[in-house]
């Protein structure tokens, strides 16, 4: 009988636990979203008080005030939180953070009855501070309770769910002020209940194990931060990815502060008004979000990132355009939210994910220290703009499109094959029906290093391979140097080989080094070049570097006839990959057209 029901319990423990990992991201949604929810709630609910208390006139040195006692435990102790997040288990961390939650609002209960003014902004920074330490273990466990092929959804629906938290958080101050008739003792009992909603969340959530090393102070000032930017520097691109993260909370805290004079002066609304204007930015965060990892799937896209700080610049610059039309603008800044989502998903996917495990809750930490360094410089930049440069806010839009603008070239340039590939999958993939033999970018040819020269192929069918790898290098090869190739080359970061100049393998090795090991060269030929001259490059490619030098052809292209049963017909395309020999010529051939 004690063996009947032993087994019995463990077999509902385990069915238990499974349920436990399946309903995982669920789980650490609800922990980390009640903690975004109080932080906001918390905040404009203190901010409300003290203006209750100390009169109207000192409305804008009291949202000072808390907005720098909230800052400010991201700047002093991310890096500490970081290193915390790797030392120890990060599903204990959040269990503590949320235990740490609910005292911090219980002491809100007894500062709110009494009065004490520091001790709510005391509070504000006690709660911030817990959402501090709390934010590298809630990304960086993604990827341990979801597998790699899952982290950008998982992501989506993190970031999303946050920032729904957020404007939850923000609306309820407001309606619990005004539903309560200014009870803040009450209203802040809706705190409390999210408190204890997260922290039993947080209990279920599968454990982790620590893995990282003793933790250590550093006594330079930023001397953590700089050490692991420095670790950044080693894996490729993650530098950029790092500070490219941290620059979309610049942008959206420079949206949110400038949108409330903007609203003011070309749109003749309340202050009031323009603070819901942001509402319209943060759900369009939330839906961008969800989308992105749709979008995604199971890879990592950074030409999504680019390509939506592209889209993002545009629309920044339609806002001042769409002013006296309240509708335009909250349309702009709607898809500012959205791009804004698109953007920001594919970065933290690959923080998470090419990061090594003992070291991604200093990165994650070390972004939010820039993140925050962001929303300080939001400001300021404001001040610089309105006070120094003496423009209005409608040409601070502007302003922050030219910047925008810059970054959009620097993503455009460094992630230009990741861009391009987006493009090309995501758009001119759904006109064709693309069929290949002897692929050499499957994982079959994982070990190899595969060199293509592309010779007598129409560009649009080059930009088509471009979709089927984000792991190539281009290279152009010319006779020699034409009018604008430093400005492309410099856009797009394509390195361009002349002839003229003399072609060395080696040099060409020494410009592949430090990108990612899966990386493919691909060898783009002008059509003024002649093969001949390039035999001893190919056979130094083969013999010394141990390429596998191959040529791409079209060999057969059906088109069909217009039919009135299927409106929609793909053309079919089917390329083969060649090895060349040594000492022989690329032959081309004329694909055969068939129209059926």
């Amino acid at each position: 009988m004690d063996k009947t029901l032993s087994g019995k319990y463990s077999k509902i423990k385990r069915r238990y636990g499974e349920v436990r990992k399946k309903r995982a991201i669920s789980l650490l949604n609800i922990a980390t979203c009640t903690a975004a929810f109080n932080d906001n709630l918390f905040k404009f609910l203190t901010i409300y008080l003290l203006i209750d208390m100390k009169g109207a006139e000192s409305s804008s040195d009291v949202a000072l005030l808390a907005g720098v006692f909230y800052v400010l435990p991201f700047l002093l102790f991310s890096s500490i939180s970081g290193a915390i997040a790797d030392r120890f288990s990060k599903q204990k961390i959040i269990v503590w953070m949320k235990a740490f939650e609910i005292l911090i609002v219980a002491l809100g209960f007894y500062v709110y009855a009494n009065g004490l003014v520091w001790g709510c902004y005391g509070c504000v920074f006690l709660l911030s501070l817990q959402s501090a330490i709390m934010s590298p273990p809630k990304y960086s466990i993604i990827l341990e309770l979801v597998g790699k092929e899952q982290v950008t959804k998982a992501n989506s629906y993190v970031t999303s769910y946050t920032y729904l938290a957020i404007i939850m958080g923000t609306f309820m101050a407001s309606f619990l002020t005004q539903i309560t008739n200014r009870n803040f003792i009450l209203s802040l009992s809706v705190c409390m209940i999210a408190a204890v909603i997260g922290y039993i969340a947080s209990l279920n959530i599968p454990k982790t194990v620590g893995v990282g090393e003793k933790i250590t102070a550093n006594k330079k000032p930023f001397g953590q931060l700089t050490e692991t930017l420095q670790i950044c520097k080693k894996t490729p691109k993650l530098l950029l990815v790092v500070i490219g993260s941290a620059f979309f909370l610049f942008i959206g805290a420079f949206l949110q502060l400038n949108l409330i004079p903007f609203a003011m002066i070309s749109l003749k609304m309340s202050e009031v008004g323009g603070g819901y204007l942001f509402l319209a930015t943060s759900l369009g965060i939330a839906a961008g979000s969800i989308i992105s990892g749709k979008v995604c799937k199971r890879e990592v896209h950074l030409g999504l990132s680019a390509f939506a700080m592209v889209c993002m610049a545009f629309f920044v610059l339609c806002i001042p355009m769409a002013s006296p039309s309240i509708a335009g603008v909250v349309i702009a800044l709607g898809l500012i939210g959205l791009f804004g989502g698109l953007y920001q998903i594919p970065l933290e996917s690959y923080m998470q994910t090419y990061c090594s495990p003992e070291k991604r809750g200093k990165v994650v930490a070390a972004a939010n220290f820039l993140s925050f360094a962001g929303v300080l410089l939001a400001p300021l930049s404001m001040a610089v703009f309105e006070k120094g440069l003496g423009v209005s806010p409608a040409t601070g839009f502007i302003m922050l499109g030219l910047i925008l603008i810059g970054a959009s070239i620097v993503l455009v340039k460094s992630l230009f094959i990741p861009l391009v590939n987006f493009l090309s999958k995501g758009i001119f993939h759904k006109f064709y029906d693309i069929y290949y033999q002897d692929f050499p970018f499957t994982k079959k040819h994982e070990e190899q290093r595969v060199a293509l020269f592309i010779k007598g192929i129409k560009k649009r069918f080059i930009f088509l391979l471009f979709g089927e790898t984000m792991h190539a290098h281009a290279f152009i090869i010319r006779k020699e140097a034409k009018r604008f190739d430093n400005i492309i080359s410099w856009i797009n970061g394509l390195d361009i080989l002349y002839l003229d100049q003399g072609i060395d393998a080696k040099n060409v090795r020494a410009r592949l080094s430090g990108l990612l090991t899966k990386t493919r060269p691909l060898f783009l030929l002008d059509t003024d070049v002649n093969l001949d001259d390039l035999k001893s490059f190919i056979g130094d490619l083969k013999s010394e570097y141990h390429y596998h030098v191959k040529d791409m052809v079209l060999v057969n292209r059906v088109h069909f006839r217009p039919c009135f049963d299927q409106i929609w017909q793909k053309t079919s395309l089917v390329f083969a990959f060649n090895c060349i020999k040594k000492d022989s010529l690329i032959s081309v051939k004329k694909p055969e057209v068939q129209l059926i």
